[in-house]
């Protein structure tokens, strides 16, 4: 795989996982109905947010190493799979399939990187 071929595989990385991070952190804003005032909504606004922000911090890792991005993103698949398992497999699959797919392409930017290297 050429440098440009394995640029395109890294950039489809970060950015399907800058989708994941932000679709995922839609569902903070749901801590904010039902507050009376920005005080009581903001320690519940950044709880929701939490697994978005600790998803961002596996995401900015996989800007500099596409292997601890890979890494990430599979931790994030395995532990909700493990933590909720009676969702439904819709849900499963969206929350736990998708950045599955996503630390499955870092890994392999990753691994063609090291490949390639010596080219």
């Amino acid at each position: 795989m050429h440098k440009k071929e394995l640029g395109a595989l890294a950039w489809t990385a970060r950015f399907l996982g800058v989708l994941f991070v932000g679709f995922i952190s839609i569902f903070s804003w749901d801590s904010l109905q039902g507050q009376p005032n920005i005080s009581a909504a903001l320690p519940a606004f950044l709880m929701a947010l939490l697994p978005a922000l600790l998803l961002a911090g596996g995401l900015a890792l996989g800007f500099k190493w596409e292997l601890l991005g890979g890494l990430a993103f599979l931790a994030w698949a395995t532990w909700y799979w493990l933590r909720y398992p009676f969702q439904p497999i819709e849900a499963k699959l969206i929350m736990a399939g998708l950045p599955a797919m996503i630390g499955c392409v870092f890994l392999a930017a990753s691994f063609w990187d090291n490949l390639t290297s010596g080219e």
